[in-house]
């Protein structure tokens, strides 16, 4: 739910993709994402340790019946490498999360505005990254 991604300019090849993930049903686990407007998509992990900010990938990411998994700005989110075209605001892709039991599902990503280009500084956290995605 909530699908969400950042503008990116011109000439850029990697975007990002956030949403969050509720489950209704049993345990289950996200084992990949795919995109037709990048050539991969990666599930990763952004954290900080001694100030370093370090951004790691994930095999798998586990869902607990009831549970949720959220991925969003400097956490996790799903890298889209070798974008085939910029992403500009407006704009909707689909993307697909395959998970272990429940098998692959389309989720429909919204390209926000962005607010502050950059690191993230200036950005107002309390809408989803600044942008808006609905």
């Amino acid at each position: 739910m909530d699908a969400w991604s950042r503008p990116t300019p011109p000439g850029i090849e990697v975007g990002v993709a956030y949403f969050t993930i509720r489950n209704a049903g049993k345990s289950d686990r996200l084992l990949r994402a795919s995109s037709p407007v990048a050539k991969s998509a990666e599930l990763h992990v952004s954290s900080t340790n001694g100030g370093i900010m370090r951004m790691e990938p994930l095999s798998s990411v586990e869902i607990g019946s009831g549970g949720s998994a959220s991925f969003e700005p400097n956490g996790k989110h799903v890298m889209l490498v070798g974008l085939k075209r910029p992403l500009k605001q407006g704009d909707a892709f689909p993307l697909f999360l395959t998970f272990a039991k429940a098998g692959r599902i389309k989720v429909q990503v919204r390209v926000g505005e962005m607010s502050d280009a950059g690191t993230g500084e200036g950005m107002d956290y309390s809408r989803p990254g600044g942008f808006r995605a609905r």
